[in-house]
């Protein structure tokens, strides 16, 4: 009945209005209601259910009351404006503003989703996502200068933090996370991240590397680079970075060069063409087959990519996989050794991405498995023995319920020669062992 009530009033108002592109709030249950072309002044909507507001080219809100809303989603042209209205404790599930907002209280207010152009800085500082310290928005045009946001957290949910144009300069970004891109900062900014401490630029390396910055034994990944021609790459493990501005001697200290790992990353045009460098693994024009089932004829597969539940039966040791890539695969067949299995793309480049290995399947006792990556794959009851992990790398992956694992295995990995262990959990015993060893050393220090 209330829900009908507030109908029959706004649509009284804009009964004698133009409709086309005009301002439309729309409640759940889903009631459609249209003011009049140019906006809506002074109305009061505090702790209801809204289901979106659009807000057309120049139409305006001003001076309306939010408070305590639940607002599935809100979207403004350009040019529209938001003004002198109240959005305090609201729930906002996607802001699209890109239009003009001045003026109002969001106190309180979470947004989880979305992107903010423009947005007020006194405003973006009364969001429950700033209280939380935890940004999952995309922000275009925003002053962040000065702020604190030490310990903040971006793109933990989404993988994602986008900052077109943003000011990020004298920000105290100390213990700050970026799980997506990393914004311009200035030397003393990024050395101060958790990231650079850590060693984990994987979801996205800076922009631009000022000089003096060491980024030996790190993960870079997901961006452009241009890095100042003293950046040190030693042992670096570069993921889909396009690096169109790196010396071809940087190039030679990655852990890319150093084990023909190459494709992994975009390189400078001329020095791929000077020296030979192969071009990156191409994925985005495969087929994709999602969970197969049974088994392939023993012709080639075309290139593809294999993904979902797929149960590797013993027929496929016959199956020719030249060409096939695995990706977010859940498999639960031992992966024999054989040539055919070598001539998957995930062996040839090297690469394993978000792949499960489920109920005990794994690898032929004795495989090879040298300067592989590893990126977030699950290791479910897998088996490594005799298996040679010499310079593999384990990025975001779970070992935890790997039983053989041995501490020599363990320790010639890139992740304990590079001292960035963190990247991955490991077994229990792992992590005891690895424990009891710095005590010992500590001890013997102290003699």
């Amino acid at each position: 009945m209330k829900y009908f009530y507030i109908f029959i009033c706004l649509l009284l108002l804009g009964m004698n209005s133009p409709t086309a592109n005009a301002l439309t709030i729309e409640f759940l249950p889903p009631v459609g209601v249209q003011f009049a072309h140019g906006g809506m002044k002074g109305k009061v909507f505090a702790g209801q259910y809204i289901r979106k507001i659009t807000l057309s080219e120049s139409e305006s809100l001003y001076d309306c009351d939010f408070s305590n809303c639940i607002i599935e989603r809100i979207e403004m042209d350009w040019s529209a404006i938001i003004e002198n209205c109240r959005f305090a404790n609201a729930v906002i599930h996607m802001a699209l503003l890109d239009g003009h907002v001045a003026k109002c209280d969001f106190d309180n207010c979470l947004i989880k989703d979305g992107n903010l152009e423009a947005f007020p800085q006194e405003n973006f500082v009364q969001l429950k996502n700033f209280q939380e310290k935890n940004l999952d928005l995309t922000f275009s045009n925003t002053n962040f200068h000065g702020l604190d946001l030490r310990d903040f957290e971006f793109g933990k949910s989404s993988g994602r933090f986008d900052y077109e144009d943003c000011d990020f300069s004298q920000c105290d970004v100390s213990n700050a996370y970026f799980y997506a891109a990393v914004p311009k900062l200035s030397r003393e900014e990024l050395l101060s991240t958790r990231n650079y401490r850590t060693g984990d630029f994987g979801g996205g390396v800076p922009q631009e590397l000022p000089e003096g910055v060491s980024c030996a034994g790190m993960i870079l990944g997901q961006n452009h680079l241009h890095a100042a021609p003293d950046v040190d790459f030693t042992d670096a493990v570069f993921l889909n970075v396009q690096a169109s501005d790196i010396t071809f001697e940087q190039i030679q200290q990655t852990w890319n060069y150093r084990h023909g790992r190459l494709a992994l990353s975009q390189w400078p045009l001329e020095l791929c063409r000077k020296h030979g460098i192969p071009d990156p693994l191409d994925d985005q024009s495969r087929l994709v087959l999602e969970s197969p089932t049974g088994r392939f004829a023993d012709d080639p597969l075309p290139p593809c990519k294999l993904r979902g539940n797929i149960r590797l039966q013993k027929a496929w040791e016959k199956t020719d996989l030249s060409n096939v890539l695995f990706e977010n695969a859940i498999l639960d067949y031992e992966l024999h050794p054989s040539e055919s299995w070598k001539l998957t793309d995930n062996y040839r480049f090297g690469y394993f991405y978000k792949i499960t290995f489920h109920h005990g399947a794994g690898f032929w006792s004795g495989t090879d498995l040298s300067a592989i990556l590893f990126h977030e794959c699950v290791f479910i009851g897998t088996s490594w023995k005799k298996c040679r992990l010499d310079d593999a790398v384990f990025y975001r992956c779970d070992l935890t319920e790997s039983t053989d694992l041995t501490l020599e295995q363990v320790k010639s990995t890139w992740n304990y020669k590079a001292g960035r262990m963190s990247l991955c959990k490991w077994p229990e015993y792992i992590e005891k062992a690895l424990e009891e060893e710095e005590k010992a050393k500590a001890q013997e220090e102290k003699k």
